[in-house]
């Protein structure tokens, strides 16, 4: 297709926007809430695990559905719907225990959107990467909004202000679901779906696995206790929100531009790039973020260590998994790389962190894992993005 027809791009951004929306908000002040709610540092860097965990077995599940039934619409839907009714407990469940399990419920559900949601975009402007990013930076727009708004909410209003967020913002995420259409190509494959074990076996597929799991567990610092960070530090909650927002702001931009990357750079020289220059990240944000501009440049190179590097992986999945495939590779990559790669990497900073006396300790293992990964990634062969995958 040329381009994305004006109510295909809108119900498809509408859903990128409020699901980075939720980001936005619990990505950087669940653990602020959470460490309100009285939890330790441990309990904290758990309760994050299990959330993460749920994108273990939460995308394959969902993936198989959809190969099964072939509406990966119904699927947004219902994963929308669901974790919208696991905000309400949240009102009534401080506990362990019950936060532990409203949270994970809510995220099992939530998780049922994305790699649907992705797999239909990517076959909509299929050998279309600049359409792709137009779409995609809308998510990246729902998370600068919130991460800024929500820090300023939350000091304004409260605690509890958090969980109206939430409901809001699920709320919306589900009205757009409402808009969005199956499309009839994706319902022809669903008859039979072709094997994917041979497809995972090739080794430079393994490499990207594991350099991808390597990398998102090198987040966990700051997917889990970045706000924690700053707020020792003396950082407002508007101003965390702008640290935020500016690494999204800039992550905006690189998928505008990715199109042209790809005609000009090999994908597996960009993740060698990528992985040098988060290592540096982690390193100068453990050490000096005691200084805004350290920081702010740290965040401006989010949209190489985040951005580009997913523009990077949607491509080499997009390539890599036959058309039948692409939900099953979306979920693998969803699973293993953010579920095991961000459980792993929220658990070990938890036991690290100490309530914040471990904080440069946790930041300098995270440079760690990018300087293995980046090691690892000087084995990947190339790929083309010239030819696509076959039917």
């Amino acid at each position: 297709m040329r381009s994305a027809k004006p109510s295909l791009y809108v119900a498809l951004a509408g859903n990128y926007f409020w699901y980075f929306a939720v980001i936005g908000l619990m990505a950087p002040f669940l653990a602020v809430y959470l460490n309100a709610l009285g939890f330790t540092s441990v309990e904290i860097g758990e309760l994050l695990a299990f959330v993460m965990a749920t994108k273990i077995i939460g995308p394959p599940i969902w993936a198989v559905l959809s190969d099964k039934t072939g509406q990966q619409a119904s699927i947004i839907r219902l994963g929308a719907l669901l974790s919208l009714v696991f905000c309400i407990p949240l009102y009534f469940s401080q506990g362990y225990w019950a936060v532990a399990v409203c949270f994970t419920m809510y995220s099992f559900f939530w998780n049922a959107v994305m790699p649907q949601l992705e797999a239909m975009t990517v076959a909509s402007v299929r050998k279309k990467a600049k359409i792709y990013a137009r779409i995609r930076s809308w998510g990246s727009l729902g998370f600068i909004i919130f991460a800024i708004i929500s820090g300023e909410i939350l000091d304004l209003f409260g605690d509890e202000s958090y969980l109206h967020l939430t409901l809001f913002i699920s709320f919306c995420l589900f009205l757009f679901t409402l808009l969005l259409r199956q499309p009839k190509r994706a319902q022809r494959q669903q008859a039979q779906s072709s094997p994917i074990k041979a497809q995972i076996l090739q080794p430079n597929f393994m490499i990207f696995f594991v350099v991808g799991l390597l990398l998102q567990a090198s987040f966990g610092p700051f997917n889990g206790f970045f706000a924690l960070f700053l707020k020792d530090l003396g950082y407002a909650g508007y101003e965390i929100g702008l640290l935020i927002a500016v690494g999204a702001i800039a992550e905006i931009f690189i998928f505008i531009i990715a199109g042209l990357i790809f005609k000009g750079f090999h994908i597996h020289h960009l993740f060698t790039f990528i992985l040098i220059v988060t290592a540096m990240r982690w390193y100068f944000t453990g050490h000096f973020a005691e200084h805004a501009w350290v920081l702010v440049a740290c965040q401006i190179s989010h949209c190489l260590s985040y951005g580009l590097y997913h523009a990077c992986a949607m491509q080499f999945i997009n390539h890599h998994f036959k058309h039948d495939q692409q939900n099953r590779g979306q979920a693998l990559y969803i699973a293993g790389v953010f579920g095991i790669g961000g459980a792993l990497g929220v658990y070990l900073t938890g036991l690290v962190w100490q309530q914040g006396e471990g904080a440069t300790l946790s930041f300098d293992i995270a440079t760690g894992f990018v300087l293995v990964a980046f090691l690892l990634s000087l084995l990947m062969k190339p790929i083309s993005l010239g030819t696509a995958s076959k039917d």
